[in-house]
């Protein structure tokens, strides 16, 4: 196999990159063995062929609705399968030199020679690779919805390509052949930009300008040039994106032209964050309003400061190995004003993922509206139209449950219709038990920032009346204070058990939501009745038999939701609810043994169990045992290991269940 050596990122001791192998495309992932392994893929900058023993199958799909798909994603890139190496018994040095080695060598060269964080900024701008070192920052660039200021296109081109006819010319080189030399540059800048769709686009753009082809004509042939050499780039919110702002662009040119420069900068720049919502929310569920001004400032700083000098810097550190670090400062501060900016402004506005049948209705809306721009009257009724059906993506229309596959722990979201209500039952979190060496440690993403978070975002939910912590273990509770980062919440319930764990306390203590202990006979409002505390009884431990118990009958249907309640608590349920019967239960501690007893589902009769637990879990959680136990008394049961999210819908006067498997 022979690893695309500007794909190579190592994150601890986890290699990554995409190689080729008997004519197919693979994403390869490699556990390095040794701190010496790490280090040689870190600086690997020479074309290499590996000879591996490995496993090969397909990608994950999604495990929730509305949740990212990375099978179809690679497919998009035009890979098909996942390699994951065993072992590496040959590197062998092959010689080769391409485009790539260069991108890699120059994104190197630029991470050795200067500072963090003027290092990722450097690559970035010049090279469209930012590097884990920018996670952070990374963050706070897409909450002030400007992270597309690092995404390589036009702002790039416009300044490599200027300056190359522009010398080029001043050196007496006839215009033409400038135009003809113009293409061999444009096919190395594309190369070490990583053949990004943004910069393929401006690239076709500015030599089709140059050849004489205008406004919508340029446009046009662009596009079909690009499904000839690109033929999934539509596919991609990169390229769709790209492509939208080239297509308002040409077609509101001439309505704009009319305007002082300032006015039609400032227009040009309302119309296409206008003109791109519809896509921002089908992939982003999100939008930030002051983004439209922040594009403004910082887009003039990006492209007539820092673009140019950052340029500068390379080439001189380049050709003479000088390097001005004392400019890192700038960088420093220009970080330190970046988190102010985004303390002071309010989160993104969240409007959730629209219904397809919404995003083509917005779609058409903002069509009608670019060609109909000079006509205000039209124009006013269109944005008012666009709006209100943001709005229906915001608040939906029919009530919800649903366990979200969270992988190994529990969070289960109840959502009134319209968002007047809306219950969390825990937030999932994850538990490593794998103690590593420092060279080792990798920087992951929190387990909510993947799965529960952009549901709740999908689901238009930028505020939770209520989180329910069941009790204290880091499966149920471990990923509070990301979600708190995210999405805001008015109340949390706890158990009075879990507030004898300190580190819980002293958690609790960082939030600035309202926290009630809770009591059995507490109820909440929600659907056409209340969800209801039932247990515990008394004060325990904030562990497993100390879970908050909840039932709620809605619409003629009851929920029992138990958290990790084990035996000793369901006896205890048993003996003070006679009577209590359930048609949908939240099988205790994911489907482990030592819950759902035989006396516990014979007494509770559920027709449906619902079972919580990541896939392949090393606690071989759901047990035999337990699924022997729900089928000897015919209990319909959903895993999320194997089905993905679990949705009960509102239809008519019942639920109608749904998997994402």
């Amino acid at each position: 196999m022979t690893p695309r050596l500007d794909t190579i990122q190592v994150k601890g001791d986890l290699v990554s990159f995409r190689g080729r192998s008997r004519g197919q495309t693979y994403q390869v992932y490699y556990q390095a063995k040794t701190e010496q392994e790490q280090q040689y893929f870190t600086k690997l900058d020479k074309s290499i062929r590996l000879t591996i023993s490995a496993s090969v199958e397909k990608a994950e799909t999604n495990r929730n609705f509305n949740g990212f798909n990375y099978q179809k994603y690679l497919k998009t890139q035009n890979i098909y399968r996942v390699v994951t190496i065993d072992s590496i018994s040959q590197i062998r040095e092959t010689g080769k030199w391409d485009i790539r080695r260069v991108r890699r060598k120059a994104t190197l060269f630029c991470q050795t020679m200067f500072p963090h964080p003027m290092a990722s900024y450097i690559t970035g701008l010049l090279f469209g690779q930012l590097g884990a070192s920018f996670d952070e920052m990374r963050a706070s660039y897409s909450n002030l919805g400007i992270l597309h200021l690092f995404s390589l296109s036009g702002m790039q081109v416009s300044f490599f390509i200027h300056l190359f006819r522009k010398n080029l010319l001043r050196l007496g080189v006839r215009r033409d052949w400038v135009t003809h030399m113009q293409l061999p540059l444009s096919y190395i800048y594309a190369g070490l930009s990583g053949f990004s769709v943004s910069v393929v686009r401006a690239l076709l753009q500015k030599m089709l300008t140059h050849l004489g082809v205008k406004s919508v004509d340029n446009f046009s042939l662009t596009l079909l040039i690009l499904f000839v050499m690109m033929p999934k780039f539509l596919l991609t919110t990169g390229g769709a994106l790209s492509v939208f702002f080239a297509f308002v662009i040409s077609m509101l040119g001439g309505s704009l032209a009319s305007l002082p420069s300032y006015q039609r900068k400032v227009s040009t720049t309302l119309v296409l964050t206008g003109a791109i919502l519809p896509i921002l929310l089908l992939a982003f569920y999100s939008f930030q309003p002051f983004s439209i001004l922040l594009t403004g400032v910082l887009g003039g700083l990006f492209a007539a400061v820092l673009l140019p000098g950052l340029f500068l810097l390379f080439l001189l550190a380049l050709t003479t190995g000088i390097v001005i670090k004392e400019i890192n400062y700038l960088f420093v501060y220009l970080e330190v004003m970046i988190r102010w900016i985004e303390s002071l402004l309010p989160r993104p506005l969240i409007l959730g993922r629209p219904s397809p049948v919404i995003f083509l209705g917005m779609l058409i809306m903002t069509g009608i509206l670019i060609d109909s721009w000079r006509h205000r009257k039209i124009r006013y009724l269109l944005i008012l139209s666009l709006f209100i059906m943001s709005m229906f993506t915001k608040f939906p229309l029919v009530e919800s449950i649903t366990v979200v596959d969270i992988g190994q722990g529990d969070s289960i979201l109840l959502q009134d219709r319209f968002n007047q209500q809306t219950v969390l039952i825990d937030t999932g979190g994850k538990v490593d038990f794998i103690k590593r060496q420092k060279w080792q440690e990798r920087q992951t993403t929190p387990n909510a920032a993947s799965t529960l978070i952009p549901y709740l975002k999908s689901r238009g939910i930028s505020q939770l009346d209520t989180v329910i912590i069941t009790h204290t273990d880091a499966d149920h509770v471990g990923d509070l204070m990301v979600l708190l980062s995210e999405i805001k919440v008015k109340k949390i319930m706890v158990s009075e058990g879990s507030m004898t764990n300190p580190k819980f306390v002293a958690t609790l203590a960082q939030t600035k939501s309202d926290i009630q202990v809770a009591q059995v006979g507490d109820q909440l409002k929600l659907f056409d009745s209340y969800l209801e505390v039932i247990y515990p009884l008394t004060q325990g431990d904030g562990k497993n038999n100390d879970s908050l118990v909840l039932y709620g009958n809605f619409f003629q249907t009851a929920f029992l939701f138990t958290g990790d309640l084990e035996a000793e608590g369901e006896a205890a349920l048993i003996a003070n609810y006679p009577t209590l019967k359930v048609d949908v239960l939240k099988v205790g501690h994911h489907g482990s043994k030592t819950s759902s007893t035989d006396a516990f589902i014979k007494k509770m009769r559920p027709t449906i169990g619902l079972i919580s637990c990541g896939k392949h879990n090393r606690y071989q959680h759901p047990n035999q045992e337990t699924l022997d136990v729900l089928q000897r008394y015919k209990v319909q049961v959903y895993r999320t290991d194997l089905q993905g999210a679990i949705k009960f819908e509102k239809k008519g006067k019942s639920w109608q269940i749904r998997t994402v498997k």
